[in-house]
């Protein structure tokens, strides 16, 4: 602080009118610069984040397990399907022209049932590669239906959908949804079946 006062007497006079125009010089350059590149392209980096699920806790109906969203879709982990629920919202005919209005808008959903045929209702369901963050759900005034520090996984298994056979859920990092079957010693692929 000290050493700044000491520099601030030194620059007096015309020296520090051309050290103020020297800095205000360079900072408009900066914001020229800046202005002068186009804005990115909205909702592109929402798109290539890497897909994480998240444990159902209280914040979905009970069935669902896990949960993850995704461009356009959310994900359902139940104990035997992954349900997409993908939304499609457009403006209606009688949208404003008015910006300052929000416009009326329609929403389409389609859900797409993936079922594992015969999995066992017992397969343990966890978590897995502990993503950094985490996620708060605030539903409603009251406190007691908040969610906060909700963890995110990478990946999810469920481990004994079949004897000897698991299901690991995870995500590309333009956020789509894969899936492998692991299947150990003693296991056999002919137990998989899937309906949709």
């Amino acid at each position: 602080m000290v050493e700044a006062a000491g520099l601030i007497e030194r620059l007096s006079g015309e020296r520090m009118r051309r050290f103020s125009l020297v800095v205000v010089g360079v900072l408009g350059l900066a914001c020229t610069r800046d202005a002068a590149r186009p804005p990115p392209e909205r909702g592109r980096e929402v798109t290539r984040l890497p897909l994480a699920f998240e444990p159902n806790a209280g914040l979905t109906d009970e069935s669902v397990r896990f949960f993850s969203r995704g461009p356009g879709y959310t994900l359902f982990l139940t104990g035997d399907a992954a349900v997409f629920s993908f939304v499609r919202s457009q403006p209606t005919a009688k949208a404003t022209a008015r910006p300052s209005q929000r416009s009326e808008r329609s929403t389409e959903t389609a859900v797409v049932r993936m079922t594992l045929l015969d999995a066992r209702p017992e397969a343990v369901t966890t978590g897995e590669e502990l993503l950094p963050g985490t996620s708060n759900h605030f539903m409603g005034a009251a406190p007691s239906r908040w969610r906060t520090g909700v963890a995110r996984y990478r990946s999810v298994r469920y481990a004994g959908i079949h004897p000897g056979v698991d299901v690991l859920y995870y995500g590309t990092s333009q956020g789509q949804l894969e899936y492998d079957f692991v299947i150990e010693p003693g296991g056999s692929p002919d137990d998989i079946a899937l309906r949709f």
